[in-house]
């Protein structure tokens, strides 16, 4: 999305307070013996003017934070309110039992209406307990500031590494519908389809369908091992991932050695 739609820069918040770096260390880059950059992580504010419609675009890219999540989310939402921002939309990702020729997004939204429209496009609210990041604290306060608030997860199978294009071009998908913005997604089609060439499968669909007595099964039967719930589940049975090598301009690095270099010097050997 900073790519396709190149924003400016609006503002940086600084992230000290946030973060630890026994987690997450900058990186530094070094030439001849001299540093010349430390990059740490970045929460970066961008802003889009959108030509063709009546709703300008304001991005925030950054790295969920370790510590102080309220003051963090405190921080975000004064810059959105400052800036007269009616819908805050949150993008995250996790891996899921599905294969590679599912399409998947999942959300949760503060209003009825968003939900049922969410609906009507074919991405159902969920279900669900358990450890969260900070998208629903996110989403949980900014309600409570008066914001409408969605959140929109991408599935991606375990068993793929790195990008995931389909979900990404489904992702740029939804949000063009929610925001009126227009992105070309013919490269992340053209990206997936190589990368969905690599792939040998082998899976088993496994059918579970809940039973009418299963509410009384631990009561009577003293077991929990039963079936709480219809569903589809795949079992992996073989993967084979075949490799190739396509550069990220973004993740290109250069190493320089001194001209006079030794022929017969010792190899040099890096880690990223």
């Amino acid at each position: 999305m900073i790519k396709s739609l190149n924003p400016k820069p609006l503002a940086s918040m600084k992230i000290d307070d946030f973060f630890s770096y026994h987690s997450k260390r900058p990186t530094v880059k070094v030439e001849r013996g001299k540093i010349i950059e430390i990059v740490k992580a970045k929460n970066n504010f961008f802003y889009w003017i959108n030509q063709n419609g009546n709703r300008d675009v304001i991005l925030f890219m950054g790295t969920e934070p370790h510590l102080k999540w309220e003051y963090f989310i405190d921080i975000f939402l004064k810059v959105c309110e400052e800036m007269k921002v009616k819908q805050i939309i949150t993008i995250g990702g996790t891996t899921d039992n599905i294969t590679h020729e599912e399409e998947m997004i999942s959300a949760l939204a503060t209003d009825e209406k968003d939900i049922k429209f969410l609906d009507e496009i074919g991405i159902s609210p969920i279900d669900y307990y358990g450890p969260t990041s900070i998208h629903s604290m996110i989403i949980t306060t900014s309600k409570e500031k008066g914001f409408s608030s969605i959140s929109l997860w991408g599935h991606v199978p375990f068993y793929i590494k790195g990008s995931n294009f389909r979900v990404y071009r489904k992702m740029i998908d939804i949000l063009q519908k929610l925001t009126g913005f227009y992105i070309n997604t013919t490269d992340l089609e053209m990206a997936w389809q190589r990368v969905k060439k690599q792939i040998d499968l082998l899976i088993e669909k496994v059918q579970q369908q809940k039973g009418p007595l299963s509410a009384y099964t631990q009561e009577y039967l003293g077991t929990s091992d039963f079936i709480e719930t219809t569903g589809v589940s795949y079992r992996l049975l073989h993967v084979e991932l075949d490799q190739f090598v396509e550069p990220d301009p973004e993740q290109i690095y250069y190493v320089q050695f001194p001209a006079d270099r030794p022929k017969d010097a010792k190899p040099t050997g890096f880690t990223l």
